[in-house]
């Protein structure tokens, strides 16, 4: 598994190759790692490595030319193995995984940037922040791989790996047929009951009317979106309270942009651990989710898994979990007058049906389990694998 983050679960990109490793260990298999700790020793990394794009992908070729004949599949971040099987020197097979596509994300993005203009009133100052954190976003993936890195990828991959069905129709206009499956992202045995146990009580839960949004306070997340749909619904609805997990920004930030002051009905949670979730979640009965571009949405299909209907904009990622519900749960992005409409309509529903809802929700999220995941990934696997000269597969999964 190679990784230009650390493989730590607090990091949503490398969290993906964590889980998914530890899905083929339980089924017996080998799985080592090269990520950026091995690459450079250190995390954060300095800031001269910001501006040395590449150095991550060089140091994982030579990890890999050093050790040609170690592994069976070489599963990589795409971008960060931009060499074809025959500059490495391996006969194995060569995967690059999307945990995100920049360039498909763009329109997305963009749209969230429009979204927010003359949403929320802000200073100069915070104008001048704002286009600086996008400048910074630009420059973030100083060591990792950059667009051309992708594009190579793309090339020289014997499969390519892609969470959701929109990206698999964005890759499949620049690679052969057959090249790039959907397999897409999920939650641990363990993970899910966790999250499920504290989806008893619903009829309680209902009635704290509280709405829950997972996810940090920023732009392509609909930060902007928020004072509106806090607006509408507690105008709607007077009791609703709103929680705020892993905004990653002080609780004065996030209200400030809200422009409100400190209020009781409403939490901010910065920060949390992973084994925190499901007590946090144990008291909301709706989810927001007004993200605008999303690779898949882990933050869905935890408040699915907990139990909890959530209405999201109908974008790549939420709509490959949300499309599966009986009931319209995705609103066209930006429209935040339908979704905060939907949020009312699950506040105020018939507890009967709501129950129903609750348990609709865990049910879908049994669709997206790891050890199936893991199951299929190796079959794709098995399928892709390169001939040797004798005809033979090669590799022993």
């Amino acid at each position: 598994m190679v990784c230009h983050l650390p493989l730590q679960s607090e990091l949503g990109e490398a969290r993906v190759h964590l889980e998914l490793a530890e899905e083929f260990r339980r089924a017996g298999h080998a799985v080592q790692k090269f990520d950026a700790l091995d690459a450079f020793g250190r995390w954060p990394p300095t800031l001269l490595d910001r501006f040395r794009r590449g150095r991550f992908a060089a140091r994982a070729r030579a990890f890999i030319t050093a050790n040609p004949d170690a592994f069976d599949v070489i599963d990589a971040h795409l971008g960060d193995v931009p060499f074809s099987r025959e500059q490495l020197g391996f006969r194995g097979l060569l995967v690059a995984r999307s945990v995100g596509l920049h360039g498909f994300h763009l329109p997305y993005l963009r749209a969230a940037a429009r979204a927010r203009t003359g949403k929320t009133a802000r200073s100069l100052g915070s104008v001048s922040l704002a286009k600086w954190k996008r400048l910074n976003q630009l420059v973030r993936p100083y060591y990792g791989p950059s667009a051309a890195d992708h594009q190579a990828s793309f090339r020289v991959s014997d499969l390519i790996v892609v969470p959701n069905h929109d990206e698999l129709g964005y890759v499949a206009q620049v690679v052969t047929a057959g090249k790039c499956v959907v397999l897409p992202f999920g939650l641990s045995r363990e993970r899910q009951a966790a999250l499920e146990s504290s989806a008893r009580g619903l009829a309680s839960r209902q009635s704290s009317q509280q709405v829950v949004f997972i996810g940090s306070w920023e732009e392509r997340k609909g930060c902007g979106d928020w004072p509106a749909i806090v607006a509408r619904v507690k105008g709607r609805v007077p009791g609703a309270r709103f929680l705020f997990l892993g905004a990653g920004q002080n609780p004065r930030t996030v209200l400030h942009d809200l422009g409100l002051p400190p209020v009781d009905w409403i939490r901010i949670v910065p920060h949390f651990r992973s084994p925190e979730l499901p007590g946090l979640l144990a008291d909301s009965a709706v989810g927001a989710f007004p993200s605008y571009a999303e690779t898949f949405g882990f933050g869905v299909l935890e408040k699915l898994a907990a139990g909890i209907p959530t209405v999201a904009y109908d974008v790549p990622g939420p709509r490959e979990m949300l499309h599966c519900f009986s009931q319209r749960l995705l609103v066209p992005a930006g429209d935040v007058q339908s979704l905060s409409a939907e949020i009312v309509r699950l506040l105020t529903l018939d507890p009967t049906i709501y129950a129903g809802l609750a348990r609709e929700s865990v049910m879908i999220s049994h669709r997206f389990a790891w050890p199936e995941i893991a199951r299929k990934t190796l079959e794709v696997y098995m399928q892709h694998m390169p001939m040797a000269a004798d005809g033979n597969q090669q590799g022993a999964i």
